[in-house]
């Protein structure tokens, strides 16, 4: 069964599934510890729990771009996979295994990389003003910074994804006494 909802107003039975995957999920710090518990209490014993979410280098060039207008962070922030797999652990998930890779697209203009970054859940973000745009001055010191980063006359945008797998075992086996 595959279904499309909001994970956290899900009513599903504890013990419901074998196997949870999640693909590009969005992962910031104040959800994942309640995700993965409702995943663990929705898995069965010996069930799976298999995702991948944005990574911290995930648009560090427009990162790098946006630092040069001013300290807001324009593009959502996204966690590190070590904190990732100690959260898999503290909720009791056996031996969860984290990986990344880091793909980059390139772009021959930024208005194809704009069209782009409105379809990743990215966003583009003033605080200032509470709006999604900026003003045409700092768009402009965005791009001239991002010229910048050009490689062979290509936008470089750097996407880390990190993938994790892990287990809900019936019981955790001692090591060292612990």
């Amino acid at each position: 069964v595959f279904l499309n909802q909001d994970i956290f107003e899900s009513a599903f039975r504890a013990g419901q599934f074998d196997a949870i995957v999640f693909n590009l999920f969005p992962c910031d710090h104040a959800d994942l510890p309640r995700l993965m518990e409702r995943c663990f209490a929705w898995l069965a014993v010996d069930g799976f729990l298999m995702f991948s979410t944005y990574g911290v280098d995930t648009l560090k060039e427009l990162r790098t771009s946006f630092a040069a207008v001013d300290q807001h962070a324009h593009v959502n922030e996204y966690m590190d996979l070590h904190p990732i797999g100690d959260v898999l652990l503290r909720i009791g998930f056996f031996q969860p295994v984290m990986n990344a890779e880091w793909v980059t697209l390139t772009y021959h203009s930024l208005t194809g990389f704009w069209e782009d970054l409105k379809g990743t859940g990215s966003f583009l973000y003033d605080e200032r003003k509470r709006t999604g745009l900026l003003t045409p001055r700092d768009l402009k010191v965005v791009e001239a910074t991002y010229d910048g980063l050009r490689m062979d006359d290509l936008y470089p945008a750097t996407y880390e994804i990190t993938y994790g797998m892990a287990q809900k075992v019936a019981t955790q086996p001692v090591k060292d006494g612990v």
